[in-house]
Formats: C-alpha cells, structure tokens, sequence
C-alpha cells in the first residue's frame, strides 16, 4: 500500500471465536502468523489493528414500518472478499432513491416493501456463499477435499465466471415481473449506448439518480413519448439500431436510477405501466 504499508490478515484454523473488548494485540497477531507461516512480523510496526470472528446473521425483515434496515444493521458476516462492504453499497443504492420517491410523495410508501423483497434475498444467498468461503478458509483437514473439487472448478471458464459474478454481485437479477427478457431485472451493461449524438456511457448518465428510457430509434413514437411525459425524473436516450444491440431485442428500456431494468418490450402501453409502478405518476404540467 502507499507509504510501504503491507496489510497481513491471518486466520487462526480450528481457534473459536471469543469476546473481546478492544482491537487485538499486536503480539497476538505476530504469534498466529508465526504459527501458521513460520514467518516473524516482530521486527514491524503496527498501524491498524482489528480482529473478526464467522458471525452469519441477517434480519427476517429490513422494513419495520418507517424504520428500515441497510448495510451491517441489516446483516452481518465475515469480511470475505469485500462482499460485506458490497452488500451494503447495494443496499443504499437500492434504497436511496424509492426512500426519495416516497418522501416526494411521487410514490405510494408501499414501493419500500420492494426493498426488502429485493435485498433481502440477494443478502441471504451473499452470507451462504460467505459462510461456504468460511468452511475452505477455516475448515480443518476434512474440507480439504472440498478445496481440491473447488480448484479444479475454478479452472473451467464458466464456473470461473459464475463465481465472479456472484461475489461482485453482477449477476443479481430483482424479480420485478414483466416477461422473461435477458436484461429484465438485471443491471444494465456497462459500456456505451449508440445515439445519434454518439456514444453516451451507461455509468455516466445514471450518475444524476434519475432513471433513464432507452428507446430504439425505430420504436413507435407512443414509446418514445413517453420519455417527455416522466421528464422530471426520467431521462429518455435514443439508441440507434446498429452493430451493436444494447437494448437485446427490445424497442424500450426503463432503467431504475439503480441500473437496473425495469421492463423490457414494444408495447407502449406496458411500458407505461411498468414506469408508473417505479416512478410514479407523471406532473400533469408536462
């Protein structure tokens, strides 16, 4: 790290857990690396100190009436892989803007349940791969079968990828109905989207918090006049039909302020619908 800083992090195998009532000893921490890698950190000097046990636990529900549940509140686990930091950046990004709506008044306070129905799972199956990252990292000689069966998954591209994609939280798809479009549910693509301006960034211009409607520029123009109609809140990009097809099929794209995708179709009336769920009604002024 910058300054000739080195971060060490050791298990201790087959130690259980205990109460503690400050940060770990330093000397501690020299013994358990020595134990475990016959190397001695005694000559360095400590700038950080923390230690963790494998606590697995979540919350039945994130909502409570006018109180809801993020981040470390909602779940707790083992620091495995940054997905406990990831979890809770998903959380808030989920949440922040249904809170926002609400507090609006531009959507029924029942759009907060969505924020448990979604999260909730996603936090349940991030803490199972955890706990399973727990038995390979503390596990004794009986995982180390387990560990041998996991090295040779590892080295096959599509398991390879599934992994990734599940400690990264990439693959996360919300159950928001509507069909059975690949992108439906999912997080829009990064990278670029053809207009007939050029290319326009997918993380740019979700970076505002509003939502966005990509829309074909062969779609019927209904579709596209959507776009005016939730202007307020909702940016509407023309996306060209082209080389690439960032829209997988589709003439609309609603995307949450989230990045992810709302609805997936041709009909406009459909899409309507599906943006006044997640948006709420349009200003009559527009």
């Amino acid at each position: 790290m910058p300054g000739g800083v080195t971060r060490v992090m050791v298990h201790a195998f087959g130690r259980p857990a205990r109460p503690r009532t400050g940060p770990s000893e330093f000397a501690e921490v020299v013994d358990v690396w020595r134990s475990v890698t016959g190397e001695d950190l005694s000559g360095g000097r400590p700038v950080w100190l923390n230690s963790f046990g494998d606590a697995n636990q979540q919350l039945e529900r994130y909502r409570h009436g006018r109180v809801l549940f993020a981040g470390d509140a909602a779940h707790r686990q083992m620091p495995s892989g940054g997905q406990a930091l990831n979890l809770g950046l998903q959380d808030a990004a989920n949440l922040g803007w249904k809170l926002a709506a609400v507090a609006c008044g531009r959507v029924p306070a029942g759009l907060l349940d969505t924020y448990h129905d979604e999260r909730h799972e996603v936090g349940r199956r991030v803490l199972a791969n955890i706990r399973a990252q727990a038995l390979l990292l503390l596990g004794g000689p009986e995982v180390e079968p387990a560990r041998t069966l996991l090295g040779e998954l590892i080295a096959a591209g599509p398991a390879r990828d599934h992994l990734a994609a599940m400690i990264t939280g990439l693959d996360i798809r919300y159950p928001v109905g509507g069909g059975t479009h690949p992108l439906l549910g999912a997080r829009l693509p990064l990278g670029t989207l053809p207009t007939p301006d050029g290319p326009v960034g997918v993380a740019e211009s979700l970076r505002d918090g509003r939502g966005l409607l990509l829309v074909a520029d062969s779609a019927r123009a209904e579709l596209r006049w959507l776009g005016k109609v939730w202007s307020d809140r909702v940016t509407p990009v023309a996306v060209r039909r082209d080389s690439a097809e960032p829209l997988h099929g589709a003439d609309g794209l609603p995307i949450r302020p989230d990045g992810h995708v709302a609805w997936a179709g041709e009909d406009p009336w459909a899409a309507s619908a599906a943006i006044r769920h997640w948006f709420g009604r349009p200003d009559p002024g527009l």
